[in-house]
């Protein structure tokens, strides 16, 4: 829905910061180095976290000493002197170093460097002349003053280019492609980030920017993050766009972060795109797309003061074709716990075999599209497993996934070609907590060619059902499906009659204890994957279901006793303040409550199972076979709710039964009296079906004491 869409890159705002230039001085090459000024630091400007060379140049104060040009900061097999031109560490300041060719960058592993998109770029020849620019902004749109708006707005592409460009637009039928994408910020202490949306309609209500109602069209056309550089796409790649007005609907939404709750601060940031219209004279291009795969965010919690918090959500897309699609250029996503993310791609024939993205030093304040090192195939079996890790040592209260900047994602971004049409590119999965297996201790493996292997085994495969749940739901059947309803069972009459009334209660109480530990182990199996089990109505319920489970054995020890004789049975009726009066009040109150609570238990585990049940299908539906899937999914409720049924169906049948045969017994007993009061020598000489009044002299036979009526969950 909307409410995802606008999660999707919910990102905290810093100002971007500069790197020192001075520095670059103090080193061999330092603006030959690629990546941009900022060599000692994660972001490619400058400022903010360090990067390994840069806290090796920090202790080495600053300065080029031999002990740093002889370390490796980045531990790729390179002196920082070899890798600056430097290799036998004799360049001082004011020299020229021995080389100046092949310099590489000593805080990032070859296999790490961000590459410039657009470095190099350029449009084909015959397309030069012939291709347009238009920008998608806001109108001076007043930023509320609160700390995180939405604020959307609807483009018309057809409208925008006519508007802007005038004559010399591409005509209704022309195939647009944006090959070059770049953020205009107006704001840049306001603007967190940007989504371009294309839409199969005009959105309502989006003719003016509004902050209200969610985002109606879901087609990512493009993600822009503070801190990113303009993106460019491959040789005949592009992102297609409709030119045709009722086709042509585009919907931007960007994400304030107003931390100062300011007032009166006008914005009109948007996007910059460069299209080219190929014609029947231009190159092929080849339309691409995103796919998405990440944790579901109300499943997603991590707790405090953990340093390393390590989760992973595996998916797939069966819908891809059978050769696959191309994989060219990725984004990752968490917000300011995030420290590590990368996404695994595992074959289903040889496991794990290589990243397609991986930043083991995330910056939060820089979020932007990469390429990848070499393009990668990307197979309907393939599973794709977006890992994150966050450091929560900073936070004393479980931090939950969702929208704000405190709150946490867990979301990575694929771009591919070919683009698909109608493939479902969302998967959001269920994660699974892989916090101390070691893990976290992430290498990046990019796929550099074909056969290589990765020399680290990569995460365990998570596409099948995660032994957690696999017990949670056996525990749960065992305890509502079987151990609660024969407690039960035994405290009705006509299986108490068959157990006995010296020992019915002690199965009764017996069994429904079992189903009372049971469920709770069920219960505290889901608890301890609370990363993974999440806040939900199946949650809710079930623990109020245990809650109940709970209190009927405390209950039942708590059951008032009451003289079941004649006499005070006679005594309870002729005097109301008596001891055995009051001691049957107790009873009937304490019956009352406990069959409450008792008839309370069916309708709420068989919820919570329904519940359950659909949000592990939405939730492994995409990452296990469909027949497995719902097999898990509905086998408990079909198994709790057919027993449940089938029991109470059975006793129902056997109380009718027996109730049937007192009456019947009772019947011929009465007319044996009756007959021998009149005097008949025996009680078949009556009429079949007849029975005799009483006699006004006569005295009935007096009825035992009634026992306590015992049913659902009695005692």
């Amino acid at each position: 829905g909307g409410l995802m869409l606008r999660a999707a890159f919910l990102i905290s705002l810093l100002p971007p910061g500069r790197g020192h230039q001075r520095y670059a001085s103090e080193i061999p090459n330092g603006d030959l180095v690629p990546g941009g000024p900022g060599v000692g630091h994660v972001r490619e400007a400058g400022g903010g976290v360090r990067n390994s060379f840069g806290e090796d140049f920090a202790a080495a104060g600053h300065k080029w000493t031999r002990s740093l040009c002889e370390a490796d900061s980045d531990e790729d097999g390179r002196t920082n002197g070899e890798e600056l031109g430097d290799p036998d560490c004799e360049w001082f300041k004011g020299a020229s170093p021995r080389f100046d060719a092949g310099i590489s960058h000593p805080g990032v592993k070859s296999s790490e460097l961000v590459i410039d998109t657009c470095s190099g770029f350029s449009l084909p020849k015959k397309l030069v002349n012939s291709s347009i620019e238009a920008e998608l902004r806001m109108p001076a749109y007043e930023v509320p003053a609160q700390r995180t708006t939405y604020a959307k707005i609807a483009f018309n592409l057809r409208e925008v280019l006519d508007d802007q460009l005038g004559t010399g637009t591409p005509s209704d039928d022309a195939d647009l492609f944006a090959v070059r994408l770049e953020a205009v910020v107006d704001q840049v202490e306001l603007v967190h980030h940007m989504l371009l949306y294309a839409c199969n309609a005009e959105p309502e209500g989006l003719s003016q920017p509004t902050p209200n109602g969610n985002m109606p069209c879901n087609a990512l056309r493009y993600a822009w993050a503070v801190g990113a550089k303009p993106f460019c796409l491959p040789d005949e790649v592009g992102i297609a766009f409709a030119a045709d007005r009722a086709n042509a609907w585009l919907a931007l939404e960007i994400h304030y972060d107003n931390v100062q709750q300011a007032t009166g601060l006008l914005d009109s940031s948007g996007l910059k795109l460069t299209f080219v219209n190929p014609g029947d004279s231009g190159p092929s291009y080849t339309p691409a797309g995103f796919l998405w795969m990440g944790a579901r965010l109300s499943q997603l919690a991590v707790p405090p003061g953990r340093p390393e918090y390590h989760v992973a959500a595996a998916c797939g897309f069966d819908g891809l074709p059978d050769q696959g699609v191309t994989a060219f250029a990725y984004m990752l996503h968490a917000h300011l716990l995030g420290r590590a993310l990368w996404t695994e791609v595992h074959r289903a024939q040889g496991g794990y075999a290589h990243d397609a993205g991986c930043n083991t030093n995330f910056d939060f304040d820089l979020q932007e599209v990469v390429s990848l090192p070499e393009p990668v195939t990307i197979y309907p079996t393939d599973e794709l497993i977006a890992h994150c890790v966050y450091d929560s040592t900073g936070r004393s209260t479980s931090t939950s996934g969702g929208d704000a900047t405190e709150d946490e994602m867990c979301l990575n971004f694929l771009l591919y070609y070919p683009e698909v049409s109608g493939l479902n590119t969302k998967c959001w999965a269920n994660p699974a907590v892989l916090t101390g297996d070691g893990s976290a201790d992430h290498v990046c493996c990019p796929f550099l060619e074909e056969g290589a292997a990765c020399t680290g085994s990569g995460s365990p495969p998570l596409s099948g059902i995660p032994a957690w749940l696999v017990a949670h739901a056996a525990l749960g059947v065992l305890a509502w499906a079987f151990l609660a309803p024969a407690g039960v069972a035994c405290a009705m009459p006509v299986i108490r009659e068959g157990i006995g009334e010296d020992r019915w209660l002690r199965w009764h109480r017996g069994l429904q204890l079992a189903a009372c530990v049971v469920g709770a182990s069920g219960a505290v199996t889901a608890i301890a994957s609370i990363a993974a089990h999440g806040r939900s109505p199946h949650k809710a319920i079930g623990l109020l279901a245990l809650v109940a489970m709970v209190f009927q054995p405390l209950n039942g020890l708590l059951r008032p006793k009451a003289e079941d004789t004649m006499e005070a049975y006679a005594a309870a009726d002729t005097n109301p303040t008596h001891s055995s009066a009051r001691a049957r009040r107790r009873r009937r109150a304490w019956r009352l409550a406990h069959k409450a609570i008792g008839y309370s238990l069916p309708p709420l585990t068989l919820s919570a199972s329904a519940l359950g049940g659909a949000e592990l299908f939405t939730a492994y539906a995409s990452t296990v076979k469909a027949r497995v899937c719902l097999a898990y999914a509905v086998g408990p409720f079909f198994t709790i709710g057919l027993f449940q049924v089938g029991t109470f169906i059975v006793i129902a049948a056997l109380e009718f039964r027996r109730r049937r045969q007192h009456a019947d017994s009772r019947l011929r007993t009465e007319n044996r009296d009756l007959a021998e009061h009149h005097g008949l020598s025996s009680a078949e000489s009556l009429p079949s079906g007849k029975v005799l009044a009483h006699s006004p002299t006569s005295s009935p036979r007096a009825d035992p004491p009634p026992h306590a009526s015992t049913t659902a969950g009695s005692g």
